[in-house]
This record gives C-alpha cells, structure tokens and sequence, in this order.
C-alpha cells in the first residue's frame, strides 16, 4: 500500500507528504501532535484495542477530535434477516463497538453505523481524565464520598462515625 501511495505522490511533488509503517498500539509521534485523528478499518484486528485508542488520543491536542471505526453490524440488526446475511460473511460483520476500550481522557463520545449500518464510527475529543469531586454530598445520605471512603464506608452503609 505504502509503495501504491509513492507511486501516486511521485508524480506530484508540490505535497509534502511523509509515508510511513508504525505500529498502531505505538505511535511514533509526540504528544498532542495532531489537531485530529481519523482512523478507519482494522481496529477490531488489533491485539490490544485499548492500547491503540490511548495512542489516538496521545498524539491529539486536548480539545480535539479523534474518529475511528470499523466493521460492526448496528447491534439491534444482528438477529434480522439483514444481520444474518451479512454473517455469511465470516466474522467481517460481527466486531462490537469497543466502548469499554475508549480512553479516560474521551469526552463528547458518539457512536454512529453508517454504510448500511454494518459499520461503526465512534468520534470523541480528548479531554483530561476524570477527576471526582469527593466532597459532595452523597444522595440521600449526610456525608460526602471523601468521609465515607475515610471511615470505610460504602454509599449504602451509614454516616462515618463520629468522634
């Protein structure tokens, strides 16, 4: 693939283009490189998924956009008439969406199928990973979670003891 695009660039060498093979699990580029990310096919071949979407989000700028997608029948099809046509295709079809795998730092997340519905796309924008507010006030209880983690309690068990 990578001699097909040399060829194609070779003719016009007014692009500044750099071509190159990495590992998608490693980028080799420097942290938030990148005002945005799009990756398409072969994320559900990967080894470790999670580990390619914490790269994405790396070489990204906070604030900005990383896409990917891949393979993935809409889940409330994979049972009709459609779902089972396309399952003929081998495994192809089958890839879930790997929400589980996405990045602390992935905020505004979105899921969407597009091409028939037979392919996800999931954008979100990299953010900073989540940081609690451990001194709110539990829902229906009179401590915040920063007392009753000091006292070892769990939100259904009471107040933290009192001295």
């Amino acid at each position: 693939m990578i001699r097909a695009a040399r060829r194609r660039l070779a003719a016009d060498d007014s692009r500044n283009v750099e071509l190159l093979f990495a590992n998608g699990s490693y980028l080799p580029f420097a942290d938030a490189a990148f005002d945005a990310l799009l990756h398409i096919g072969t994320l559900n071949r990967f080894p470790d998924v999670p580990r390619a979407l914490a790269e994405m989000a790396r070489v990204v700028k906070p604030g900005r956009k990383v896409v990917a997608g891949d393979e993935g029948l809409a889940p409330w099809l994979r049972n009709s008439a459609y779902g089972r046509l396309l399952a003929k295709f081998g495994g192809l079809f089958q890839g879930d969406v790997p929400l589980n795998d996405l990045p602390e730092e992935a905020e505004d997340v979105c899921v969407r199928w597009v091409f028939g519905r037979a392919y996800y796309l999931i954008d979100f924008r990299v953010g900073r990973p989540p940081s609690p507010n451990l001194d709110v006030k539990l829902p229906g209880k009179d401590f915040t979670v920063r007392e009753a983690l000091e006292a070892g309690k769990t939100a259904s068990s009471g107040p933290p003891a009192t001295e």
